[in-house]
């Protein structure tokens, strides 16, 4: 909003009010009367911006974002083990699964695995070498 606003001369609080006073920009015009109000002095050239603008702001769409917190800080500034045990405790919290299955195992027991599978299988009459 703002950058369509810019050179308007409307003050950045009163934008600033509108955005915080209305959810998205179908509201705004709904209680336009209001809104040019509120702008006071500079309603004309608010006007003119808005109906200018019209088809994009009544089109846009509030961004689908979540945040996920663990601990009080955001998932993504935690190290990947954290992130995992976030999410499985957040995945196990939901109660919506009877079987939770995790595909990537830890990295120190894949390697004792290969150990135990690369190990010699005993042959009946061949001895090792010392």
């Amino acid at each position: 909003m703002k950058d369509i606003f810019r050179g308007s001369r409307i003050r950045e609080t009163t934008l600033t009010w509108l955005v915080d006073t209305y959810p998205d920009f179908g509201a705004m015009f709904r209680d336009f009367d209001r809104v040019r109000t509120r702008v006071g002095t500079q309603a004309q050239v608010f006007e003119e911006y808005f109906m200018q603008n019209l088809s994009a702001f009544l089109t846009w769409q509030v961004p689908n974002r979540f945040t996920i917190e663990y601990r009080g800080k955001e998932l993504r500034h935690h190290s990947l083990g954290q992130r995992a045990s976030a999410l499985i405790l957040f995945i196990l919290s939901r109660q919506e699964n009877d079987l939770f299955l995790v595909d990537h195992m830890e990295q120190g027991w894949v390697k004792a695995t290969r150990r135990e599978r690369a190990a010699p299988i005993p042959v009946p009459g061949v001895r090792p070498r010392p």
